[in-house]
């Protein structure tokens, strides 16, 4: 199970960098093409979470299981739906302070995600210190 989550979130972020690099530069005629370029961003926006899971999915694989199993909880339901929110947050804002686009939902929901996701290794380590 813990190298499937690897595989999986390596695999789909080494994806979605190349989509987004191969869109913009090969398909999109170099970057020319505005609405190209906006697609190939927008799907590149949507798939940025693969990337904390990936990385938390690497600091999992060492610990022992109950830490995964919890993590694993949380994160399955959380990545989909920060790519449900990235997916339905507007292009643009014409907001001034506090710009609601798909760029910062998916920065904020990534940043969300590192935070509560350590919360609950730490959360995790320390009741685990605390029964011992």
């Amino acid at each position: 199970m813990r190298s499937n989550i690897i595989i999986f979130s390596f695999l789909g972020a080494l994806f979605s960098v190349a989509i987004v690099y191969l869109g913009e530069y090969k398909f999109c005629s170099a970057g020319n093409d505005f609405v190209c370029v906006q697609i190939f961003d927008d799907f590149g926006m949507t798939m940025f979470p693969i990337l904390p899971l990936f990385l938390f999915s690497l600091i999992t694989y060492f610990l022992p299981e109950r830490f995964f199993i919890t993590w694993l909880k949380f994160a399955r339901v959380w990545i989909p739906l920060s790519m449900l929110g990235i997916l339905l947050a507007p292009e643009y804002s014409n907001e001034f302070m506090f710009a609601i686009t798909k760029g910062s939902v998916a920065f904020t929901m990534s940043a969300l995600f590192c935070v509560i996701s350590s919360a609950i290794l730490l959360f995790k380590l320390f009741q685990d210190e605390k029964t011992k």
